[in-house]
């Protein structure tokens, strides 16, 4: 009985340290894996990096160029001819000294057309938007993630012609739903930047014709 146990023991502390070395590989492959996934976002934060600052090089060369020639090389929105796919480019509205970066978007799934300016995105909370006048006055974030443009280059945008807002609502699970507003306006910092939209249609409830006239 003795040796049965003897035995019985020996194998167990064998099965013990073959478990102890199968976890301790599973969780080194594990942390390879996540150490992986780690260098591959840093990668691609990198490249954006460098992307937006290669944009800004241009932008300056462009601006440079305006300066000199007197002939604006800018588009003043991303609804215009030269801009015909999704990207982040540098535009002027007219009046404005400093081009600046925008997200342009062409693709929605409500077939309402391209060439919208992004000018407020959120979806995975990584940027805060509980921020101060000045922080909302400029804008904060990147053009290319989260980010919120700036009450000053909206009023820019805005004041040069007539706008649409098109403001679009998913959940987690891929379920939209939109607000579109024939007529959008932001006014100036000694108005308090104040709203005002046009008529609605869409799934999303008229949320902003409450907000219509306010600051």
């Amino acid at each position: 009985m003795e040796k049965f146990e003897q035995k019985l023991m020996g194998k167990l502390q064998v099965q013990h340290k073959e478990v102890i070395e199968k976890i301790a590989t599973h969780g080194t492959s594990v942390k390879q894996l996540a150490e992986a996934i780690d260098n591959l976002r840093n990668s691609g934060e990198k490249l954006l990096a460098a992307k937006i600052e290669i944009i800004k090089q241009l932008t300056n060369v462009k601006n440079e160029a305006y300066q000199q020639s007197g002939k604006d090389v800018f588009p003043s929105s991303c609804k215009t001819p030269n801009i015909k796919e999704a990207g982040i480019y540098s535009i002027r509205p007219a009046g404005v000294v400093e081009p600046f970066l925008v997200l342009c978007e062409f693709k929605n799934n409500l077939k309402l057309g391209g060439g919208w300016t992004v000018f407020q995105r959120r979806f995975n909370g990584g940027v805060n938007f509980y921020q101060n006048w000045t922080m909302y006055k400029h804008g904060f974030g990147n053009v290319n993630g989260e980010h919120w443009l700036g009450l000053e280059k909206l009023h820019a945008m805005t004041r040069s012609g007539r706008h649409e807002l098109l403001v679009i609502l998913e959940d987690h699970e891929g379920r939209s739903a939109y607000a579109l507003y024939d007529s959008f306006q932001i006014g100036s910092e000694a108005e308090k930047y104040k709203l005002a939209v046009g008529k609605y249609s869409g799934t999303a409830g008229e949320s902003f014709l409450r907000a219509n006239g306010t600051t």
